[in-house]
């Protein structure tokens, strides 16, 4: 990584630390590549501070804590342009997405509600497994889905 980039986040870190904000980050990064700056008492772990992680980071650090989500998503993406998406798959592992913006809005529950309305399955949890029903044969989303399926 950049050492002028690592020299900027030293000392973002260390503002923190000061109860100070960065009041224009740019002109900082500005400052730091013109100047050749070389960071100051640098961690690795000031890499892992929320400031500097992606929405999809923060999104799946908080969704990896709920286990059904872990077996339901496949990953999680950031995007330049826009917050990214979440990407959910079928039991016969066709995928399908959900905007990350409109994910962080929704509760988990309303998450979970969304794949089964999506999908068609119904999610039974019980401490230690998840069981998903798939829907009757005659339903157009059916088609999509594999055997009934046990995922523990």
């Amino acid at each position: 990584m950049n050492l002028d980039f690592l020299a900027v986040v030293a000392y973002y870190c260390w503002l923190q630390t000061q109860n100070q904000d960065v009041v224009d980050p740019n002109k900082l990064f500005i400052q730091a590549f013109k100047e050749g700056w070389s960071p100051i008492g640098w961690k690795d772990e000031f890499l892992n501070r929320d400031a500097f992680k992606s929405p999809a980071e923060k999104w799946w650090d908080k969704a990896k804590n709920i286990d059904v989500l872990k077996n339901l998503v496949v990953d999680v993406q950031s995007n330049f342009w826009s917050a990214g998406k979440i990407i959910f798959a079928y039991p016969s592992g066709q995928l399908f997405t959900l905007d990350l913006s409109r994910a962080m809005d929704m509760s988990w529950s309303s998450i979970i509600e969304y794949y089964e309305r999506v999908t068609g399955i119904k999610i039974e949890q019980y401490p230690g497994r998840i069981i998903l029903h798939k829907p009757p044969l005659g339903d157009p989303i059916a088609k999509n889905l594999g055997a009934h399926t046990k995922v523990e």
